[in-house]
């Protein structure tokens, strides 16, 4: 062989392996930010989950400074338990946007919501699960 067709056969061989792996990455990538989405979405249900319970443990301890029956924004004023105010990560509703609550006396419960977006309450098993899986 001469040594212009060893060139030519060795830059053949580099832009096939070029081509494989922007196809590889292509294919992956979508695969992968699926991924990341899926586990920001089920970190705001932890957050949402940890938020309704500090608010049940202030209820119960005597120490609430909640208004009942309005949505409150989850913060270390609101939630003395909370040290700094969480934000949702999951792009499904609004990413960035501060958590906000509803206390109900009348029977105790709490439903946490992301913003002013009340479709999903991460504390409902299953609208959590919705929202997971948007």
């Amino acid at each position: 062989m001469r040594e212009d067709e060893k060139k030519s056969k060795g830059l053949i061989v580099l832009i096939v392996v070029i081509a494989l792996i922007v196809v590889l990455f292509a294919i992956f990538t979508p695969i992968g930010l699926k991924h990341l989405e899926e586990n920001r979405r089920a970190n705001d249900v932890e957050t949402a989950k940890s938020i309704a319970n500090k608010v049940l443990d202030d209820v119960a301890s005597g120490q609430p400074t909640i208004i009942v029956g309005t949505p409150v924004v989850a913060n270390h004023d609101t939630v003395p338990n909370l040290t700094t105010q969480p934000y949702a990560e999951g792009d499904a509703v609004e990413k960035g946007a501060p958590f906000t609550y509803y206390y109900v006396k009348q029977g105790n419960s709490v439903a946490v919501y992301i913003g002013d977006d009340r479709t999903y309450n991460l504390i409902n098993p299953s609208q959590a699960e919705q929202y997971k899986n948007k």
